[in-house]
This record gives C-alpha cells, sequence and structure tokens, in this order.
C-alpha cells in the first residue's frame, strides 16, 4: 500500500475540493461525512472517530485513497471506487 503520508497534497485538496468544497461540516444524503465524505461503515477501519474533524478526516481519506491504489494499481480506477463505492466497481 502507498504510505498515504506521501500523497501530493494538492492530490488531495482537489480530492477535498470535488467532494465537500472544503466544508467540515459537509453531510451527504447517503450519509458521507466531512471533508473527504467519508461513509460511516468506513470510520473504524480508517482510524477515524470524529468525521467533522478535518485533521481526521483528511488523515483517514489518504489511507483509504492509498488502500484503493493498492488494490486497483492506478489512480483514475482509485477515485472513481472512493467516489462510487469499490462495490460499483465489481
Amino acid at each position: 500500500m502507498r504510505d498515504p503520508a506521501s500523497l501530493d497534497p494538492l492530490f488531495v485538496a482537489a480530492v477535498i475540493r470535488s467532494e465537500s468544497m472544503f466544508r467540515t461540516t459537509a453531510l451527504s444524503n447517503k450519509g458521507a461525512k466531512g471533508l473527504m465524505q467519508i461513509m460511516p461503515a468506513n470510520n473504524a477501519s480508517l482510524g477515524l472517530s470524529n468525521p467533522f474533524d478535518p485533521n481526521q478526516n483528511a488523515a483517514a481519506g489518504a489511507r483509504y485513497l492509498s488502500k484503493l491504489y493498492a488494490q486497483y494499481g492506478d489512480w483514475n480506477t482509485a477515485l472513481i471506487a472512493y467516489n462510487e463505492g469499490p462495490t460499483k466497481l465489481a
């Protein structure tokens, strides 16, 4: 898995912009929360206790992106899985 800390901060910022427009209190109609719109079902596995804490949320989102990159091997597919959910790619 790619080290989440090694992700380009501008890449992470682009995902945050796309997901929440930098709103720390963003809440989707499907229940995704915070800057990187993390689904509650993923909180525990990503070490996220407060999805509205910007530092926790950004770190958890970076971990999730890294996991998806390791799983799919390319950023395009990883980003699709991040946005749509990995089960949509099956």
